[in-house]
């Protein structure tokens, strides 16, 4: 049962640390992927998320297109939330880049940065528009939130190793408990068979002395007769 219990903290525990790794930053998200196509081909990712499910993918090339480069392109859509996913209902498409009802998806890293197309996509700004002060306080709360579910989750485990702690030691005390009662029991089996032995002993030795009794009384009532024979 307490191997049970652990493993379902443990598997809370998991689902508490991902829970807060999967909810995204809004704001605009920026990395870039080098030698893409050809050695210079990099591109630069753009993702926003905004309040309202509102979302944008970018692709700026650093090299223009006559030059060898990839074209830039730019999509809107709609973002949702599916475990460690943000996945992108594309709603405006461009020439290039995802196409219209495609679902476009961006894995949220540990870290809180983002991966698409294989690129890690770090935080730069809040969403375009937004009030700073505004800003600044959702990312207080943000991080107190985070913080106050870090704080459970260390908890838990602190609870969850201390419980394991405990177990350890009322085994290690069972260990020990057997081991005497083995002990003790291994001392009183030595113990009756040392009697079950000396009984033995003192009843072999009876016996020798009995027949040793016998055997004088015979060879006593021999003597008699022999001389009884001699005196008639």
């Amino acid at each position: 049962s307490s191997a049970i219990a652990f493993g379902s903290l443990g598997i809370a525990l998991a689902i508490a640390t991902r829970a807060m790794a999967s909810k995204p930053r809004l704001g605009v998200y920026l990395g870039m992927a080098r030698d893409v196509t050809c050695p210079g081909d990099h591109l630069t990712y753009e993702v926003i998320l905004q309040e309202g499910k509102v979302s944008a993918l970018e692709c700026i090339p650093q090299l223009s297109f006559f030059s060898g480069g990839q074209p830039a392109w730019r999509a809107e859509g709609e973002w949702k939330l599916e475990e460690d996913e943000i996945i992108v209902t594309i709603t405006l498409q461009d020439m290039r880049g995802p196409r219209k009802d495609d679902d476009v998806r961006i894995c949220i890293q540990q870290d809180g940065t983002l991966l698409f197309r294989k690129t890690a996509l770090k935080w730069t700004q809040p969403p375009p528009g937004k009030d700073p002060l505004q800003v600044q306080k959702e990312e207080i709360a943000r991080q107190a939130a985070e913080a106050q579910a870090e704080q459970a989750v260390f908890r838990a485990r602190r609870e969850e190793l201390e419980d394991q702690e405990a177990a350890r030691k009322a085994q290690q005390a069972e260990l020990e408990r057997l081991t005497e009662e083995l002990k003790k029991h291994k001392e009183a089996q030595e113990e009756e068979s040392r009697k079950v032995f000396e009984e033995s002993e003192a009843l072999r030795r009876a016996t020798d002395l009995q027949k040793e009794e016998l055997q004088r009384r015979r060879q006593d009532t021999g003597v008699q007769r022999s001389r009884g024979c001699s005196v008639m």
